[in-house]
């Protein structure tokens, strides 16, 4: 007998703090208008701190592209005064060269997001496909 009365103390013990423990969906937390303001801020300031990162990589790339069309001008130069048999060949692959970049900047003006994954992803992205334009470029430049 005294067994199953500790044993029933026990159980109504552990059962008392686990409902205690827990709450109920009533007694959810809300945020208060102050946490909201303060969320909303840190949000803002976050936004401003992308939108700063991304009108730096913007100019950057800027010159990146203006140096990239520069090359191709002085390709163009070369090629013309060449005699060749594959002149075709190389005005081909320069005006490839030249929509690549032009996509490069199109891509770049075109973007639009708040979200810093996105951003961070898109600007690797820009970053390889510019990186493998550059090669090109040398390579093109290197072979002839």
């Amino acid at each position: 007998m005294k067994k199953s009365i500790q044993m029933f103390a026990t159980v109504l013990v552990m059962s008392g703090m686990f409902f205690t423990s827990c709450k109920g969906p009533t007694e959810k937390e809300v945020p208060t208008e102050a946490e909201m303001v303060e969320s909303k801020e840190v949000l803002e300031e976050e936004n401003k701190m992308i939108q700063q990162d991304i009108d730096a990589y913007r100019a950057s790339l800027n010159e990146r592209i203006v140096a990239n069309e520069k090359s191709i001008q002085d390709l163009k130069e070369r090629i013309a005064i060449q005699r060749s048999d594959n002149r075709e060949a190389y005005e081909k692959k320069i005006e490839e060269l030249n929509a690549k970049n032009e996509n490069l900047k199109m891509r770049m003006n075109d973007f639009q997001s708040d979200s810093k994954e996105e951003w961070e992803s898109f600007k690797s992205e820009l970053d390889r496909d510019m990186e493998e334009l550059g090669n090109a470029l040398k390579d093109f430049t290197t072979k002839n």
